[in-house]
């Protein structure tokens, strides 16, 4: 019997899976793995694609509450540090 799969974006890039949650280091080696990175020399942090809500590498994510994603670079932590 097949699984279902589910299928989610990060930076437009559609990536498809056999699981229905992941943490958020694994969905950014396959965003990686399937060219999603903007540059491929500089670290990420994953967040959902409307900016409220940024994972850290080892949480949940569940693809029945999350389907869309950008990736932001480390270096850009929050507006407060970015105004310093």
């Amino acid at each position: 019997m097949a699984k279902d799969s589910f299928s989610f974006t990060v930076n437009d890039t559609e990536i498809r899976t056999q699981h229905d949650k992941l943490i958020a280091a694994d969905i950014l080696k396959l965003a990686e793995e399937a060219g999603a990175f903007p540059n491929k020399s500089e670290d990420y942090f994953l967040e959902t694609a409307d900016e409220k809500h940024r994972f850290k590498n080892e949480d949940w994510v569940n693809f029945h509450e999350y389907k869309e994603f950008i990736t932001v670079p480390t270096g850009k932590t929050d507006v407060a540090a970015d105004e310093q």
